[in-house]
């Protein structure tokens, strides 16, 4: 009479109650680690006229018995544990495919519980398995009778008893990672990982060694497009920021993230393109092109009526010695200061600059005249203090010296050099005029920073 059994099921793969395996175990599996490292695709489950020994056995539609070995297993099944892993040959019927039980009785066979899992070869998530939906059905004395009607081809069936793990796969394994990461709508960069894994089971399947050059090959593709829209973001950034300094900090993200593409087009083996390398010389120019300050002109009517002279008490940087570093200073309106500076040994002695006010206490007056005619960038040319309780003092920082000078005030009796206010004026609209010239003639083109 037949006996229909349930099989308990679970969703969870969980293999802690197997224990550590046994020393004929290991041995085992250490052989099948040798044996793997010779692998080019899995090989076929034993093929047997009947199920006359106790097990598990998988039966085809052309009534042939595939017995499904045992498969020592530490950990989740991965791809790169599948060397060890048989099968069984596909024919295009899937759903003839029966699983048949040996067991001594029914009472053994409740004592196994057997639970029977699926994953496809590609093994997406090694944390879930699909629970095959099955009942078993008692069809002789001690055979079992069990079908799933949710099998796909390239499955990988596991089952799992009170005693070990049993694993077979529906086609030949390789094969079917080739199929499978040929068509699958991933990355490449998450399929460059799966091959690589897939290679340590079959370290000599030409196929999966052949698939695996070609993604890595679009891997770099990819990166480089995801790369390339990285790279048009911070130009935007660059183009959009107005404070020059805000552009030169982009300006610098964008070279950061060129570096990072020409480091990875190296390792793909792809040249540069050409917009990239412009863009690089672009930024690279920006970043080294002094801030360039666009000031009011001059208005000569705003002159003040004299010079204001201020000397050192005791500086070494001079040309004509100790303590001869002289100091002509010339208001023009309310920000503005033309001042010269004798006696430094550098470019910049007896040349008229230009530099701004800015009012750093409203009360006092104090203030740092500054100018960017000496580095490009802001230079505290002069500077007035007054801590609301003395007399205000001076300072400066005479041009590209890097040492801060207290000055004092002094007559032009004292003064070998006078200077006149239409002098000093006249010196530095002529050293206006030649700069102004000079760029003229020697301007670069100008690129939109857009590629």
């Amino acid at each position: 009479m037949q006996k229909n059994i349930t099989v308990a099921m679970s969703f969870v793969f969980a293999l802690s109650f197997l224990g550590i395996p046994s020393e004929s175990h290991s041995n085992q599996q250490l052989n099948g680690v040798e044996k793997m490292t010779q692998k080019s695709q899995s090989e076929v489950a034993p093929l047997t006229e009947y199920p006359s020994a106790i097990g598990y056995y998988l039966r085809t539609g052309k009534h042939q018995f595939y017995h499904i070995g045992e498969y020592i297993l530490r950990g989740e099944l991965g791809l790169n544990k599948l060397g060890q892993v048989t099968h069984v040959p596909l024919d295009n019927d899937i759903d003839s495919f029966e699983l048949i039980i040996n067991a001594a009785n029914v009472v053994d066979l409740q004592r196994l519980a057997p639970r029977f899992y699926a994953q496809s070869a590609a093994i997406v998530n090694p944390d879930f398995v699909k629970v095959l939906d099955v009942q078993a059905e008692q069809v002789a004395e001690n055979i079992f009778r069990v079908k799933a009607g949710n099998l796909e081809k390239g499955d990988i069936i596991t089952i799992v008893d009170t005693n070990a793990v049993y694993a077979v796969s529906l086609g030949e394994i390789s094969q079917n990672l080739v199929d499978t990461f040929s068509t699958i709508d991933w990355p490449a960069s998450e399929i460059v990982y799966s091959l690589e894994q897939a290679l340590k089971s079959f370290p000599d399947n030409q196929d999966l060694k052949n698939l695996l050059a070609q993604k890595r090959v679009n891997q770099g593709n990819e990166k480089l497009a995801k790369i390339s829209k990285d790279i048009d973001q911070k130009v935007n950034n660059f183009n959009s920021a107005e404070k020059h300094a805000s552009k030169r900090v982009h300006a610098g993200d964008v070279i950061h993230e060129i570096e990072y593409y020409e480091a990875v087009a190296e390792e793909a083996g792809e040249s540069l393109p050409d917009h990239i390398v412009q863009l690089k010389k672009e930024m690279k120019t920006f970043l080294e092109t002094p801030e360039r300050q666009v000031l009011p002109e001059l208005d000569k009517s705003k002159i003040a009526s004299e010079v204001t002279y201020f000397q050192v008490s005791r500086f070494n940087g001079t040309s004509a010695g100790s303590g001869n570093l002289i100091v002509s200073v010339l208001a023009v309106g309310e920000q503005d200061m033309l001042i010269r500076f004798r006696g430094i040994a550098n470019e910049f002695d007896g040349k008229v600059l230009r530099a701004r006010k800015e009012i750093t206490n409203d009360s006092t007056k104090t203030y740092i005249a500054k100018t960017t005619e000496v580095t490009g960038n802001n230079w505290n040319l002069f500077m007035y203090e007054n801590d609301g309780w003395s007399s205000g003092s001076f300072s400066a920082y005479p041009p590209a010296i890097q040492t801060k000078v207290d000055l004092y005030r002094s007559s032009g009796d004292d003064i070998s050099t006078i200077d006149s206010p239409e002098a000093m004026f006249s010196d530095y609209m002529k050293s206006v005029d030649s700069k102004t010239s000079s760029e003229v003639k020697n301007k670069p083109e100008v690129s939109a920073m857009q590629w």
